[in-house]
């Protein structure tokens, strides 16, 4: 028997060597066809006579307030799981690794995916990094979904134990954020032998782009299999014009369960999520933020989540998050929070990459290291947390 909180499922139904509580729920809700409810504490599952119908409702990330339920219908993931099947060559003699809560909408797809496949599932939520390590080893996994924050945790507890790679491992899948250069080339030495996909998408949306080590950085990818990805609704895609991300596919999500977003709308078929964006001439995707993380510096629009990105892109970072200060003469300045080991990276480092990568009114006013980067459970920054703390 494993010991502490991680489990192996054999996800066919008919092997559970050993489990959790919350993925018990999991497991009888979906054999019975209940409406699940995921909870960054874990599933509950509601009864079918509450449902009539079998839905899947989990939370956003919270990162900028209060988490937003969404409902998603099971044949929504359904048609994704088949592409994993047929795009990327998963089967049912695969070993999946997880490392959040089934909570976060991440780690439940990734579990309910391997459910799907028939595919065997290492859990390894409430596990140190030198036991994750150890238990991918150990049990040969084969496929990772994690988020950049879940990675570089891992890959310090696999330097802790002196792993010099996991060879058994074959498709790494990332989610949640964007992985920084640095972190790209310790995945290839890591896992030799893996291919490192980075979707790009939200809670809403699922699966919007995906990227591989080839994609330059600045980009999130191509169109996922099955996306069709418009910049402006009802226009002709022009490369390099910016404006807000519209998305149709068959993978998007039905409503929110509780919530709302005012970036969130629906025109016919097309999803938007408020982000903004533009292709370049081959097809590839950039992103320059959320709308609602979109700032006017001086009359300029700077957005946060670039900054973020770009400083993140920087060899020894290991969090960043960008907040936004009022100011009486700009109108609001960009503030950054960095978590690092590196005692080489001053302000003035952080600074001079802004200015550089992108523009002076880009660059922030404020720098302030802290020992350790509040985070929600997604792995994203704790931004409400940030502002209490420092009174930004």
């Amino acid at each position: 028997m494993i010991d502490g909180a991680e489990f192996i499922l054999h996800t066919d139904f008919a092997v559970l060597t050993l489990l959790t509580p919350e993925l018990a729920v999991l497991v009888d809700g979906l054999r019975e066809k209940k409406t699940i409810r995921a909870r960054q504490m874990g599933p509950t599952s509601i009864a079918a006579e509450l449902a009539p119908r079998q839905w899947l409702i989990c939370e956003t990330s919270g990162s900028t307030g209060t988490p937003k339920s969404i409902r998603r219908s099971p044949s929504s993931w359904n048609k994704s799981f088949d592409i994993t099947r047929s795009y990327f060559g998963i089967k049912k003699t695969d070993t999946y690794a997880t490392f959040g809560s089934l909570g976060h909408s991440l780690t439940l797809y990734a579990t309910v995916e391997a459910m799907s496949i028939g595919a065997s599932l290492c859990s390894l939520s409430n596990v140190g990094p030198p036991r994750q390590a150890s238990l991918i080893d150990e049990h040969e996994v084969s496929v990772i979904y994690a988020t950049p924050t879940q990675l570089k945790f891992l890959l310090k507890g696999a330097k802790a134990n002196q792993t010099t790679n996991f060879k058994a491992v074959t498709h790494v899948f990332c989610g949640g954020g964007k992985l920084s250069g640095s972190l790209q080339n310790e995945l290839g030495t890591f896992f030799p032998n893996a291919t490192a996909y980075e979707f790009y998408g939200a809670s809403e949306t699922s699966f919007i782009t995906i990227s591989n080590i080839n994609t330059p950085s600045e980009s999130v990818g191509i169109p996922y299999p099955g996306v069709d990805v418009r910049i402006g609704y009802g226009k002709a895609t022009v490369p390099f014009e910016v404006g807000e991300i519209w998305v149709r596919s068959p993978f998007l999500f039905d409503a929110y369960e509780s919530g709302e977003s005012q970036d969130t709308r629906w025109i016919d078929d097309f999803l938007t999520v408020g982000e903004i964006g533009y292709f370049d001439d081959e097809g590839k995707l950039f992103v320059l933020g959320r709308k609602s993380r979109m700032i006017t510096v001086a009359d300029n629009n700077v957005f946060l989540d670039e900054i973020e990105q770009t400083i993140g892109t920087m060899s020894g970072i290991d969090h960043c998050a960008a907040i936004a200060k009022p100011d009486d003469h700009r109108g609001h300045v960009p503030v950054c929070f960095i978590q690092s080991d590196d005692t080489s990276i001053d302000e003035d480092a952080i600074v001079s990459r802004c200015r550089l990568d992108l523009s002076p009114h880009s660059a922030p006013r404020e720098v302030h290291f802290v020992t350790k980067m509040p985070l929600l459970l997604s792995g994203k920054p704790d931004y409400l947390a940030l502002k209490n703390r420092f009174g930004v």
